[in-house]
């Protein structure tokens, strides 16, 4: 559907042809037609930004999902726990007669290399999800639900292989995962209920296996999250029986999942910065996982008239942080508040997120430093204040939010070195 500004750019178009002192709009680069003089150049405008701490994000059946327990000098601790079903197309499964247990192993594909510094070990509890949950609910990340108070395996030190390959059944290797074996208390389980309503389809078995949950061990954290991609043919868990029979219940589009975050900002220069109730505007904080993320006002843009057209308006952000260990995002986006508190994509992200860019790039300041900036682009968003005069800020955050960890320390309007700044281009129409 043609958007609303496109059709004013192409009414405007028209109609200056008639009448030249009517306002121009945008068109689709958020420039004015070349023919149009009296540009202005400003990046003076004050800009006041202040860290807020994240209160929710929806983390049901994400692509990625996030384990572990992490330990950041500057954002403290955070933790990825993640609870997910089973399914299978199979109706009223019989195994057969006399039954006997070899073994039952579950098996979860990694997604890329995971975040920060995995080589550093943790501890992983795997438990039996004790209450139902749904798939396509609106879970959130800080939604939990009832587990066996006994876990059905403990991996203490565990370290990810993202090199090696799995080999499975001795013969076929896929890319490298976990695959680790459960207590044989939930494989006697399902081998006793063969032939019963428990298995009788897939609706039954999820009422009565509810899942599984993949816990961090909060008291020893690590320096890293595993990012685990639940939803592939080779993320499953199998049953092995009857010396050699197996098979497998596979985590695929008909399962439910929910990735549950946490975090601990004690003592860390985050909380001091979410507290500081002026506005702390020197040094910002964005971390995704319903972590934490910038606030961003531009009080006295109404103090330009609202006789201009906006052509060019960039947001530009410095990074400062050290990101040796924690890369930081590779692109950035802005959400606006809306009257009472919900948030909506901005306009200029409706358009295309390479037109509202946020992509990570480097940028030489006027000292010959090369750094590491995002540039979000906010002209629509900017004119659709001039001419409202309503504004209730922007929030900045990781893109994706709930698919990575990627945190990242940037300058703020009053860093001495790498200040925030508005580079904003406009016309004065008379």
């Amino acid at each position: 559907m043609t958007s609303p500004y496109k059709l004013l750019t192409l009414l405007f178009l028209g109609l200056s042809v008639l009448f030249a002192c009517n306002k121009p709009t945008l068109d689709d680069e958020g420039l004015l037609p070349d023919d149009q003089l009296g540009l202005t150049y400003t990046d003076t405008l004050t800009v006041i930004s202040e860290v807020v701490l994240d209160d929710s994000v929806r983390a049901d059946e994400l692509a990625v999902n996030l384990w572990g327990a992490m330990n950041d000098p500057i954002f403290g601790k955070s933790y990825g726990g993640i609870y997910f079903q089973m399914s299978t197309d199979r109706n009223n499964i019989d195994f057969g007669d006399n039954l006997t247990l070899d073994s039952v192993v579950l098996t979860l594909l990694y997604s890329g290399k995971g975040y920060g510094d995995l080589t550093v070990a943790q501890n992983m509890n795997i438990y039996r999800v004790t209450e139902q949950f749904f798939k396509d609910t609106g879970y959130h990340q800080f939604d939990a639900f009832l587990t066996d108070a006994t876990p059905l395996a403990t991996l203490n030190g565990f370290v990810p292989n993202f090199t090696d390959s799995l080999t499975i059944n001795d013969s076929v290797k896929y890319a490298p995962g976990l695959r680790v074996r459960l207590d044989d208390v939930l494989g006697d389980d399902i081998l006793a209920n063969s032939g019963e309503n428990n298995l009788a389809s897939d609706a039954a078995f999820k009422a009565f296996f509810n899942g599984l949950y993949l816990a961090p061990d909060t008291n020893a954290p690590g320096k890293g999250l595993v990012y685990f991609n639940l939803f592939t043919a080779n993320s499953k868990l199998t049953i092995y029986y009857n010396n050699g029979q197996s098979f497998d219940f596979l985590i695929n589009s008909n399962s439910g999942s929910v990735n549950q975050f946490k975090h601990d900002y004690i003592g860390t220069p985050v909380l001091a910065a979410a507290n500081d109730g002026n506005n702390n505007d020197n040094v910002l904080y964005v971390q995704p996982m319903a972590g934490v993320n910038v606030k961003v006002t531009i009080p006295y843009i109404g103090n330009l008239g609202q006789d201009i057209a906006i052509n060019k308006a960039e947001l530009v952000f410095t990074d400062i942080g050290d990101t040796t260990v924690f890369a930081a995002p590779t692109q950035m986006i802005f959400t606006e508040t809306l009257e009472g508190g919900a948030q909506d994509l901005i306009a200029d992200l409706y358009v295309s997120t390479n037109f509202a860019g946020g992509v990570r790039t480097t940028e030489t300041d006027g000292q010959g430093n090369v750094n590491s900036v995002y540039k979000l682009n906010i002209p629509r968003y900017l004119q659709k204040v001039l001419n409202s005069g309503v504004q209730y800020g922007l929030n900045l955050l990781p893109f994706p939010t709930a698919r990575q960890a990627n945190r990242v320390v940037l300058g703020g309007s009053t860093h001495g070195q790498s200040p925030l700044k508005l580079r904003l281009t406009y016309t004065k129409i008379e």
